[in-house]
This record gives C-alpha cells, sequence and structure tokens, in this order.
C-alpha cells in the first residue's frame, strides 16, 4: 500500500496487482484485449500508413508506446500476424524522434541481442 500511496496515477492498478502479480484469468483477460486492439489497429491501417490519415496523428503518438513496451515485455508476437500493424510500427521507429525518446535508459528490460 505504500507504494501504491507514493504513485497516485497508478494507484488502482499497484492495488489490482498485490505482492503476487496478477493471476492467470486477469492475464489472460489483458491479453485477449491486447490481440482485439491489434485487429482494430490492422483494420484502421488498412487505408493508410497512419491511424487516422495521411500523416501521423495524436492518435499513433498515443498507441506506439503500448506496443513499444509490448516488444520490451516480449509481446510483439501479438502483431506479427498483421502486417500493417508492423509496418506501422516500424514507421515510426525510424523517426528520428523514436531514439531521443526511447533511449538506452528508458527501458524496462534490456534490449534483445
Amino acid at each position: 500500500v505504500a507504494l501504491a500511496d507514493r504513485m497516485p496515477l497508478r494507484k488502482g492498478f499497484i492495488l489490482r496487482m498485490g505482492q503476487t502479480g496478477f493471476t492467470e484469468l486477469e492475464q489472460s483477460l489483458a491479453l485477449e484485449q491486447l490481440a482485439q486492439a491489434m485487429d482494430r489497429m490492422e483494420a484502421a491501417l488498412a487505408s493508410g500508413d497512419w491511424l487516422l490519415g495521411d500523416a501521423p496523428s495524436l492518435a499513433d503518438f498515443c498507441a506506439f508506446p503500448v506496443l513499444h513496451r509490448m516488444t520490451e515485455i516480449d509481446l510483439g508476437h501479438l502483431w506479427s500476424a498483421r502486417p500493417a500493424v508492423a509496418a506501422w510500427y516500424a514507421r515510426l521507429v525510424a523517426r528520428p524522434s523514436h531514439d531521443a525518446t526511447y533511449y538506452p535508459a528508458a527501458r524496462i528490460m534490456p534490449a534483445p541481442d
């Protein structure tokens, strides 16, 4: 509870996670929701390079950190069968701002070899 009190924006998440982590059911449901989100992204990207139009938008920049963290915790496979999402992710990684924003010290896990 002390950690949760020090992190008010994450308090609900930390309290739900508890000392032992999430249950298998909670993890399974979360993975299902992520897969559904990847399906929606794949559908949105069928008509262009970006989620909402001809240029990157706030939608792209809000969704990208989720996928970036997913790669760090070995969940990148959730979009491996979704070529439009994979290409979208690669476009954002190739942007000059990527390396300044996602520098090595910001990673929650070391980069894979």
